[in-house]
């Protein structure tokens, strides 16, 4: 019989209750189980979003840095071209080529897929940041190059007859643009009126005065309004001091002509000027012109004639005697000959000799060699052609020995239009100048013509010279004959199938080694590119297309090897040296050699304790073996500047220090 409520054990409810307790059991570890399993799971979140945070953060810091870097690189650079043409406009774009390349570069070290956007959007903010600090940079640029332009503008027109019109015209645009503000236009606007006023007035004076009408100008001046008294009785007193000195001569020269003139003395005297222009312009003549100015002088009764005539003979005789002597002893007798003088006749000596002098400076300053024809009696220079090429450059020799002999000191190789003449020439006279010159005066000749923008001659030139430079040589000559025989092997700036450009790749191989000299480093480029055609012919690539592997042979052949040393790049010594072997002659060097370079002088440096220190020259030494110090390519081969905590590091003698391992 089954009594209701009563289970099978006999207790009402055992049974429910046992399967209650159990199913609680399993709900309670069951709860335990997922409370541990997300405490586990909270904890791994928080390491992901630790290792998250710190990537982005170290990325981020680091893309920072090395946009600052960036920055600050192009900022420092020089923005004005050879023909002095401003480049700011260009920083912007070369800052976004760069931070793109850097962008590209910490967007692929990004691992957590969760900072991918964040990154992006941080160097989105980033750049909109540096956009905005370079196009700040640029606008001050322009407004200090524009502001400068100005500035120019107006001092040209101070002496111009239209300068009123023209000064106007530039505030105005000045104005209009910003380049000034209203208060500094109208400021500036009053000085220029004064000073151009001013120099019209003593401008007309001259004029009036030359025709003998000095007098009337000055009792007919008419002011402008903005010249106040004081100003007015300035210009009148300088104006009555010239008219006063005027006189003084005027009246000496009337009564001696009223006195002794005659219609031969008069005659005499016109062709005497012509020998007293003769011989104060300093030119030397022959004893044929001298003795007939003599002659005319001794017919000059007029005793300021004579005088006038025997001063310009003084001056003539002073002129021969200074150019006969060497600079220093030129400079010696100006100072104690031609400095202050009591005498007047002296004084009127002295200043004829000095200007005559002075022209015959600019002369030499400009050409030697043409100098030396009008002042030093020499013969008119042939021109140089292709037909006498060699008979021509042994006269140059010629002519130099005689012109150092002349000035008293070494001379240029040849002349200006010797120069001329051998840039029409070209290359193929280069082989005949090398072989005609010593090589100390081929490196004058070629710097000559570097000067004289013939910078792709000067540069093979220069190769020739050196050491080990001849197959160098050989190949730009072979590659100049391949492109004159076709053009198509000319390389131009297209960008090549590895998307690079001969221009680019020149840069790229030599960046950092011509800072100072973009137009040698364009003279380089074109002898890479005229050797890369001989290589390209001899490995069979077409005419025109790009090798970015043989380019880079051509760059080597053309500059020298290059390497990294501390970050620099460098020119090795010669063309048969190695890294290791450069690395080996810096290890080695002793203290010695050091001072047979002129020495180490003492670095004075800030402690990091705020202390002044010094590292001596030992030490220095020591750093440069250890790599602390850094290299920096000098203008020749083998020879480097030594830099260290930012600075050059300076000789016993306080210039800078040049490491010379060009004989080693």
């Amino acid at each position: 019989m089954r009594i209701p409520n009563i289970n099978q054990t006999g207790v009402p409810g055992a049974e429910q209750l046992s399967l209650g307790a159990i199913s609680s059991a399993a709900q309670a570890k069951m709860r335990t189980s997922q409370a541990l399993t997300k405490v586990v799971d909270d904890y791994q979140a928080k390491v992901q979003k630790a290792e998250t945070d710190e990537e982005y953060s170290r990325l981020t810091n680091s893309m920072k840095r090395d946009s600052d870097a960036l920055w600050q690189g192009i900022r420092d650079q020089d923005r004005v071209d050879e023909n002095g043409v401003p480049t700011h406009n260009a920083m912007l774009g070369e800052f976004n080529k760069g931070f793109k390349k850097l962008q590209d570069k910490y967007a692929g070290l990004v691992q957590f897929t969760a900072n991918k956007g964040h990154f992006n959007q941080a160097a989105d903010s980033m750049l909109t940041t540096y956009t905005s600090t370079v196009n700040g940079e640029v606008g001050r640029r322009k407004s200090d190059f524009l502001r400068g332009r100005h500035a120019e503008n107006m001092i040209s027109f101070e002496t111009d007859p239209d300068g009123l019109a023209k000064a106007q015209a530039q505030i105005e645009s000045s104005l209009s643009t910003g380049v000034i503000d209203s208060a500094y236009g109208v400021n500036e606007w009053d000085k220029f009126q004064h000073t151009h006023h001013t120099n019209r007035i003593m401008s007309e004076f001259q004029s009036e005065r030359e025709m003998e009408r000095g007098q009337a100008y000055l009792d007919n001046i008419a002011f402008p309004e903005t010249f106040d008294e004081g100003e007015q009785q300035r210009i009148k007193d300088q104006i009555t001091a010239d008219l006063n000195n005027d006189r003084v001569l005027s009246d000496r020269a009337d009564a001696k002509v009223k006195q002794e003139a005659t219609a031969l003395e008069i005659a005499t005297w016109n062709t005497a000027r012509k020998g007293k222009v003769m011989l104060e312009s300093g030119r030397t003549m022959t004893q044929e012109q001298l003795g007939q100015i003599n002659e005319t002088i001794s017919q000059l009764t007029d005793p300021d004639h004579q005088e006038q005539m025997s001063i310009s003979l003084d001056v003539y005789n002073n002129i021969q005697s200074l150019m006969s002597m060497t600079k220093d002893e030129r400079t010696a007798a100006l100072n104690q000959t031609y400095g202050a003088n009591a005498d007047y006749r002296g004084f009127v000596v002295q200043r004829p000799t000095q200007q005559a002098y002075a022209a015959i400076e600019r002369a030499v300053a400009s050409d030697p060699h043409q100098a030396w024809v009008m002042y030093g009696g020499g013969e008119p220079m042939e021109e140089i052609t292709k037909d006498n090429l060699v008979e021509s450059l042994t006269q140059a020799q010629a002519n130099q020995t005689k012109v150092s002999a002349w000035l008293g000191e070494d001379a240029p190789p040849m002349s200006l239009s010797q120069l001329n003449n051998l840039k029409k020439i070209g290359v193929s006279a280069l082989d005949e100048i090398l072989t005609a010159y010593g090589q100390e005066d081929s490196k004058a000749v070629l710097t000559l013509l570097y000067k004289e923008n013939a910078g792709e001659m000067a540069a093979v030139g220069a190769i020739a010279l050196q050491t080990h430079g001849e197959a160098a040589y050989q190949h730009y000559m072979i590659g100049d004959k391949i492109i004159k025989e076709n053009s198509d092997y000319a390389l131009g700036n297209e960008i090549g199938k590895n998307n690079d450009s001969a221009r680019s790749l020149f840069h790229e191989a030599t960046k950092g080694l011509f800072p100072q000299h973009a137009q040698y480093s364009k003279s380089l480029q074109e002898v890479a590119n005229k050797i890369y055609a001989a290589l390209a012919e001899q490995n069979q690539i077409k005419p025109g297309e790009l090798d970015s592997d043989i380019y880079k042979q051509a760059v080597t052949m053309a500059v020298g090897n290059i390497v990294e040393y501390n970050d620099h790049p460098l020119i090795l010594p010669t063309r048969q040296w190695t890294e290791d072997r450069f690395n080996d002659a810096i290890e080695s060097l002793t203290p010695a050699q050091v001072n047979d370079m002129g020495g180490f002088a003492e670095v004075a440096l800030a402690g990091r304790d705020g202390k002044p220190r010094t590292v001596s020259p030992d030490a220095m030494l020591k750093k440069l073996q250890r790599g602390e110090a850094q290299l920096r390519q000098g203008s020749e081969f083998g020879q480097y500047q030594v830099w260290f905590d930012g600075r050059r590091v300076e000789n016993g003698s306080g210039e800078p220090f040049i490491l010379d391992l060009s004989e080693k």
